[in-house]
């Protein structure tokens, strides 16, 4: 949603409805697929030490029972 909205157009474009699909907007909407393959790689860098923690806080803790469940 930063991207989109530093891109300059108003958010609410953005909105998947009848009328903005119907405009033909939305044809020059999002990123290339090279772009995708960085914002996700960049998404999994980020991810990966909270997931880290997370596996170590649950092996670390097996007692907490309610951890079985996340």
């Amino acid at each position: 949603m930063l991207y989109l909205v530093s891109t300059g157009r108003p958010a609410d474009e953005y909105v998947l409805s009848a009328e903005n699909m119907a405009s033909g907007r939305l044809g020059s909407f999002g990123l290339g697929l090279g772009a995708v393959y960085v914002v996700w790689l960049m998404v999994i860098v980020m991810l990966y030490p909270l997931c880290r923690w997370y596996q170590k806080f649950k092996q670390n803790n097996p007692s907490k029972g309610w951890l079985s469940y996340l």
